[in-house]
């Protein structure tokens, strides 16, 4: 009777507090839309000075023409009457590069190494100019060409072959939505449900009243992985439909789902009943996550080594193995279900021997 009370007291406060709910569904499913549009819409424009003169109008036309090639890169060619007016424009920043043609085959521009545009238009303009040169070689000077080609000493060919390591590996926009749902979230919402009960006073009749601490945290502990359910089936079906991530879904992975959960939540539960201050409980958050989401969608290494030891990133792990269909580690299982019974009997400890007054910060 206690338990069932305990679970519909915590799912009704989980549907009162619909806000927290919605965020937690939207933001990975924001953050995957924002990419994606950015990634569509990305296009580097280039504002490119040169000097108005119907000798090299053909030359610039040419570049123009070649340089519209690169999809990524628009090109604005400006002309200017001198190259007084030109310099001044380029050192107000007005335009990225200036172009000037000392003859007929000889242009310079004038680009600087520490704007990355400036420097992406000059290796752009370099690629331009070659391919200018060889098509020109190639549509007059065929036999030289292939005498040319007969004499180089390596030749260069491209093959796009996927390993099947990599094969199912997941892109790191998609996988920055399944982190922040698993550990951040997950998180979040245990260390909130706890700071609820503090806030509202409730934590006192909990800790007082003759329940055994074990049902309180694993009432909580069903209400977040209810809750986690929800947003991870919501992003699987939003990726899904979007068509950048498939997933076929058995029992073991949704097994190791809330293997995962309960480890993260406990971890929550415990450091949300340990410290009262909000503001130190947000540092604590972002450090448990912040560095895994760095480590797995950057794709570094840099911080494996001391990062092994945290609950997070072993429960990063586990979802990496589960959402690519690779084996699971026997150690990481062994370490989630360590920290889940290490973070109860702690838990369990403070609501039993805390004062729930000072705990509540009741002077």
């Amino acid at each position: 009777m206690q338990l069932s009370s305990l679970l519909i007291k915590e799912f009704k406060l989980l549907f009162q507090n619909w806000q927290l709910l919605l965020v937690s569904v939207l933001v990975p499913i924001l953050a995957v839309v924002v990419s994606l549009v950015t990634n569509e819409t990305s296009v580097i424009e280039l504002n490119i000075g040169y000097i108005s003169s119907e000798s090299y109008s053909r030359d610039i036309e040419i570049l123009n023409d070649t340089l519209k090639e690169y999809a990524s890169i628009t090109f604005n060619f400006i002309e200017f009457d001198d190259v007084d007016s030109m310099k001044k424009a380029y050192d107000k920043a007005e335009i990225d590069n200036y172009v000037y043609f000392n003859d007929e085959k000889n242009v310079t521009i004038v680009y600087d190494s520490n704007s990355s545009k400036s420097d992406i238009a000059n290796a752009y303009f370099y690629q331009a100019i070659q391919r200018i040169n060889s098509d020109e070689l190639l549509a007059k000077h065929i036999d030289l060409v292939e005498e040319i080609q007969n004499a180089q000493i390596l030749s260069y060919n491209a093959d796009n072959i996927t390993s099947e390591s990599n094969a199912n590996k997941i892109n790191s926009l998609v996988l920055f939505g399944f982190i922040w749902i698993f550990l951040y979230s997950t998180l979040n919402n245990s260390v909130t449900q706890i700071q609820q009960e503090k806030t509202t006073k409730t934590i006192l009749y909990l800790i007082k009243a003759p329940i055994h601490p074990a049902k309180v945290l694993l009432t909580k502990q069903a209400a977040v992985v209810f809750q986690f359910l929800i947003m991870i089936f919501a992003y699987i079906i939003f990726t899904s439909i979007m068509g950048i991530f498939t997933l076929k879904i058995n029992i073991i992975q949704i097994v190791i789902w809330i293997l995962i959960v309960l480890s993260v939540s406990s971890l929550g539960h415990t450091f949300g009943l340990l410290i009262n201050n909000s503001g130190i409980m947000l540092i604590i958050e972002l450090i448990l996550v912040f560095p895994i989401m760095l480590t797995d969608t950057l794709q570094t290494t840099i911080f494996d080594n001391w990062l092994k030891i945290m609950p997070t990133y072993v429960a990063a792990d586990l979802m990496i193995s589960s959402l690519e269909g690779q084996n699971y580690s026997l150690s990481s299982i062994v370490y989630a279900l360590f920290t889940i019974a290490i973070c109860y009997l702690i838990s369990c400890l403070i609501m039993k021997k805390r004062d729930a007054v000072k705990m509540c910060d009741i002077q």
